[in-house]
């Protein structure tokens, strides 16, 4: 965890008044893995490659916040939006 998460999560537990080390341990956790990604999947990174609508051509994803892959994904279709 890096020092400018362990301070945010420090100011949170404060602000929620959480003062029980375990309470924190636990209040962190949850943090890490709402804000993070932890155990769930996320874009880390697209192509400058654009569409006409300025999405990427290419994305990567990694499978959980602090893995060192990710998997690469290409667009296979244009931009579609539901007819009303």
């Amino acid at each position: 965890m890096n020092e400018k998460f362990k301070e945010l999560v420090k100011t949170l537990a404060d602000e929620a008044g959480i003062t029980d080390l375990e309470a924190a341990e636990r209040f962190a956790a949850l943090l890490g893995a709402r804000w993070m990604g932890i155990n769930t999947p996320f874009i880390c990174g697209g192509s400058e490659e654009k569409d006409e609508m300025g999405l990427p051509k290419m994305i990567t994803v990694c499978p959980a916040y602090g893995l060192d892959g990710f998997a690469v994904y290409h667009k296979t279709s244009d931009y579609n939006a539901p007819v009303y």
